[in-house]
Parts: structure tokens; C-alpha cells; sequence
């Protein structure tokens, strides 16, 4: 009878998650290999698991489209990425788990999640897009506190603006915060192992144009020419 009753907890969940799985994101080709977005979205997401009697795991995922992204030039005339995040945003479609992330990082005093990247020179942002991204690296505000992050970052040309996707991989409690708790919660557990996924446009950030504008010599041509280099 106890098996028959943890059977039953374990298929609720799992058809929860498949319900919750890939929450907000769109059934379509994916932006990248491993991304969570698909082309023209200008969002960020995160992604854990549920862990279920020991041996299965089921991954949800909260995505964000509420966000706000700006070049701002700094005193020594180089230039960073800052990235606001609305917390009452992340939709992860299971409404008490939404809640409890509200809760966790205290949005009514704290309403925004900030990054913001490390500071570089219209030269070095130039190559960082002619590799086609790389390592990038800066600090993420959580309430009141900054933390390191480091973020793989693939960048594509698509039509007429440039798409940035990446994801930084840590745990909740590097960040200060615990997991979210379960819809129902019985047997299971979210586990401290954290992805934070985004995909950004470069025509909805304000002030792109400062890195690579459109009189500059780095034009498409040239970053397509130098591409096919690489593959020759």
C-alpha cells in the first residue's frame, strides 16, 4: 500500500513538471544549442529541479520578459551592460512557487534583481562580438548584496540587430537566497543548483549603439568575412 501511495505522489509530480518543465518557453527552434529562448525574445529566465524519492528529477523554469537592458559608459571611458530584472515578472506557471520567489527575494523592498558587467573598451567590446562571445564576466545584485558572476555567452547576427544568449550556472546559496518551495511539496524537493539563462537584443537596449554603431568599421560584412575565415 506505502508503494502504491509513493507511485502515486511520484507520477503527480512528474506530470506536473512536464506541465511546468519548459514553463514559459516557446515550443519553436531554440536560439542556441542549450538556450531556453527562442530568436527575437528579449527575456531572461531560470531554470532548477524538483528531486523525487531520491532518483528523479524534474526541471521547471521561470522566465521573465519584463526586463530592462542599457550600455552605460563609466569614468574612464569604457562601457558596461546593466541588466534590470523585475522579480513579480518570473512566471514559472505554478502560482505558489511564483509567490514564494516573491517572497524569498523580499520584492516589495528590493523590486529588481540587477547585473551589471564588467567595464570594457569600445576596442574590446569590438572583438569580444567579432569571436562571436566567449567569457563574460560582472556581478548580479540580490537585495542588497553583490555577487561574482561569470556568464558563457554566444552571440548571433540576426537580420539587422545582434542576439546575445548565455547562462550562468551556480547555486541558490551563493546568492544568499534558499529554494523555492514545491506546489504540494509532499516527498520532493527543490535542490540548491541554480541556472540563470538570458537572451538579449541589441535593439531593445538602450544605448547599443555606443559599443558597435552603425558608421563604425565594424560592420556586418566584416564580421561575417572574418568568420568564414575561422571555418576555411
Amino acid at each position: 500500500m506505502k508503494l502504491i501511495c509513493c507511485f502515486v505522489v511520484i507520477l503527480s509530480f512528474l506530470q506536473t513538471g512536464r506541465a511546468l518543465g519548459e514553463g514559459g518557453v516557446e515550443a519553436k527552434i531554440p536560439a542556441g544549442p542549450h538556450s531556453l529562448f527562442v530568436s527575437g525574445d528579449h527575456c531572461v529566465a531560470f531554470r532548477a529541479g524538483n528531486r523525487i524519492a531520491l532518483f528523479v528529477v524534474v526541471k521547471f523554469v521561470g522566465k521573465n520578459c519584463g526586463i530592462t537592458a542599457q550600455v552605460n559608459p563609466d569614468l574612464n571611458n569604457k562601457y558596461y551592460y546593466e541588466v534590470r530584472i523585475p522579480v513579480e515578472s518570473f512566471d514559472s506557471q505554478e502560482t505558489e512557487r511564483d509567490a514564494d520567489i516573491r517572497k524569498i527575494l523580499n520584492f516589495q523592498s528590493f523590486p529588481h534583481l540587477v547585473f551589471k558587467s564588467h567595464s570594457f573598451s569600445v576596442e574590446q567590446w569590438k572583438e569580444f562580438f567579432k569571436k562571436e562571445g566567449g567569457v563574460i564576466q560582472g556581478k548580479l545584485t540580490v537585495k542588497q548584496a553583490s555577487y561574482p558572476v561569470s556568464a558563457k555567452v554566444a552571440i548571433q547576427k540576426v537580420s539587422d540587430r545582434y542576439e546575445v544568449d548565455g547562462i550562468v550556472n551556480g547555486q541558490f546559496v551563493e546568492y544568499g537566497i534558499s529554494p523555492p518551495k514545491l506546489a504540494g511539496g509532499i516527498g520532493a524537493k527543490v535542490e540548491d543548483w541554480l541556472e540563470l539563462h538570458f537572451h538579449l537584443r541589441s535593439d531593445s537596449t538602450l544605448g547599443f549603439e555606443q559599443l558597435l554603431g552603425q558608421d563604425d568599421e565594424f560592420t556586418w560584412n566584416q564580421f561575417s568575412n572574418e568568420k568564414n575565415k575561422k571555418r576555411e
